[in-house]
């Protein structure tokens, strides 16, 4: 008996040693923060320095694994809905210009060009975090501080030398997003949206003569190359980028924890601050551009620089006046409405496959599938192709060979933009037309399918009310512009 007590009793320290151990193991918590910038960008860097100076100041306790360049598949836009969550990712770095969808408002609350002096934007940050953080509340992100934007110059860079609007005139200019297409538009220029990964072949190829571009990037995507003529036009004062992280892991870590993390973010944003003020990012980064073969030219006359300043602000006002609670409101209502339809297609789709895989099982280990099969499969093909429809128009997702317009001029390729927009319009109301004579005659016999007697006038009449959704689409698309949702270039990240 006293053996078996001792052996007991061995027994039990052995586990509540096992236990003591799992419990130090998992005293270490890990977080995955996502950036989207490649490690050679200064953003990346410093996000980097963020992340080691958390992991050294909380030993153990916590790990903060950065993977950059978005190499966990998370698209930035899709922020505000996983985040929160903190199940695929605890904490990230965010240009907030992303969050137009969630946010539409932010589209125009700090347009690049408005503030011409860089020291303003660290004086608005005040502003910025009150209206940041009415946001992440709503949301359940956490707002920790910010990593401002290393460089402070934005040029024009060319292919032939360029340093006045009047030369500007008649070149087609590369912009990163739709409000410098109006603002240029203004101006007499030309411009249209091209992606950062598409601007060195656009460049080269002859889509586009010029881009604005900060000058302390140009080198990253070798655009001394194709574009050696640089010219300074106006201050790069953008959102600063954010460091969010899920309210629910931040409060789920201890109070020392917590504050090791804070802290890394505020000596994090101190020394990016700095940095940006002082200007010397710009200066060593126009020095590599012309020890790799660019040129650097005189600025655009300072009258050129107030003109673009003054309609920057004009376009700026007119945007945030039309974009009014209403207009926001109804353009969610919109959008949720199509995605809604998104999901009832992917629904569809689900179906579709459960049936078709019950069939082949049934066919081969019971003799024969349900007689309805086939019809019930080609319902829901035809339900998963037009509940898509809307959702797909919406964000101009729809398969396209544009070999023959991006080599257009701008100026001409946005009247061939309304020209499709026009012409699917028009294809959208006779094929909806059709249809709906079409499914109300179903109706009228009360007609059903041969093998499952299905009702058929519920899936004809998708055919008719996809079309009118998807013209709603075309409308709505039409009058927001592109959006970084859509199968276009977004911001220049």
């Amino acid at each position: 008996m006293r053996g078996a007590a001792v052996g007991a009793a061995a027994i039990v320290a052995a586990l509540a040693g096992l236990a003591g151990g799992s419990a130090e193991v998992s005293a270490q918590t890990t977080w995955k923060m996502h950036i989207v910038w490649v490690p050679a960008r200064p953003e990346a860097q410093a996000y980097k320095r963020f992340a080691d100076m958390v992991n050294e100041k909380a030993a153990g306790k916590l790990k903060i694994d950065l993977h950059q360049g978005g190499t966990l598949g998370v698209k930035d836009v899709d922020m505000l809905r996983i985040l929160p969550a903190g199940n695929v990712i605890q904490i990230a770095g965010l240009y907030p210009g992303y969050m137009t969808r969630d946010v539409p408002e932010y589209a125009s609350t700090l347009p690049p060009g408005v503030v011409k002096e860089p020291a303003k934007m660290v004086g608005g940050l005040p502003a910025l975090t009150k209206i940041y953080e009415e946001t992440y509340k709503k949301w359940g992100i956490e707002l920790l501080g910010y990593v401002m934007h290393p460089t402070r110059d934005t040029h024009i860079l060319c292919k032939e030398p360029v340093s006045s609007l009047a030369q500007l005139k008649g070149k087609k200019l590369r912009v990163w997003e739709k409000f410098h297409v109006d603002t240029f538009a203004e101006l007499g220029v030309s411009a249209q949206i091209v992606g950062q990964n598409d601007l060195y072949v656009a460049m080269k190829t002859g889509v586009v003569d010029c881009a604005v571009y900060p000058i302390g990037f140009a080198t990253t995507v070798s655009l001394q190359e194709v574009a050696p003529n640089a010219s300074y036009l106006f201050p790069y004062v953008l959102h600063p980028l954010h460091i969010i992280v899920s309210k629910k892991a931040y409060d789920a870590l201890p109070a020392d924890v917590r504050k090791i993390v804070a802290d890394a973010a505020v000596a994090t944003q101190q020394e990016t601050i700095q940095n940006y003020l002082s200007g010397n990012y710009d200066r060593e980064a126009a020095k590599l551009f012309v020890e790799k073969g660019g040129k650097e030219l005189p600025a655009f006359p300072d009258a050129d620089q107030a003109a673009f300043t003054k309609t920057a602000r004009e376009i700026w006002e007119k945007t945030a006046k039309g974009l009014g609670a209403k207009a926001t409101e109804n353009y969610e209502a919109v959008l949720k409405g199509l995605g809604g339809l998104l999901w009832l297609a992917v629904v569809a789709g689900m179906l579709m496959t459960t049936f078709v895989v019950m069939a082949s099982v049934m066919r081969y280990f019971v003799g024969s599938p349900f007689r309805f099969t086939e019809e019930v499969v080609g319902l829901l093909f035809v339900a998963l192709a037009f509940l898509g429809l809307p959702w797909a128009t919406m964000r101009n997702r729809h398969l396209r060979i544009t070999l023959i317009p991006d080599k257009l001029p701008p100026a001409v390729r946005r009247w061939t933009d309304l020209l499709g927009m026009i012409l699917v319009l028009i294809f959208l109301v006779a094929f909806g037309w059709q249809s709906w004579e079409f499914a109300s005659f179903s109706l009228m016999l009360n007609a059903r399918s041969d093998m499952g007697g299905i009702l058929l006038f519920p899936w004809m009449a998708l055919l008719p009310a996809m079309c009118a959704a998807a013209a709603v689409g075309v409308i709505v698309r039409r009058l927001r512009g592109p959006s970084v949702d859509d199968d276009e270039a977004g911001p220049g990240v």
